[in-house]
């Protein structure tokens, strides 16, 4: 019963849109806040405010992935190694 209302409720791309959302968001936040810190120069802040997004959006995928994965509680040996230790 569980599984299946696991299944009706995932909505997958509502859940990478929210992902990309928040990248968007984290890259904003970044650059006001260097702006903030004194770092005018745009050509300065604006590549280090991508690549924390990069950054972000990497975490925030890597976490979506290990919430999709049934097996969670295998740790990340599954994600490292791409098969199941047994």
């Amino acid at each position: 019963m569980v599984e299946a209302l696991t299944e009706r409720l995932s909505m997958p791309r509502v859940q990478i849109s929210i992902i990309l959302a928040l990248t968007a968001m984290s890259a904003f936040l970044a650059s006001v806040l260097m702006l903030r810190m004194g770092v005018t120069s745009m050509t300065l802040r604006y590549p280090i405010a991508v690549i924390f997004a990069y950054l972000c959006f990497l975490a925030l995928l890597r976490l979506w992935i290990w919430l999709q994965n049934e097996d969670a509680h295998l740790g990340d040996a599954d994600l490292v190694l791409g098969h199941r230790m047994r």
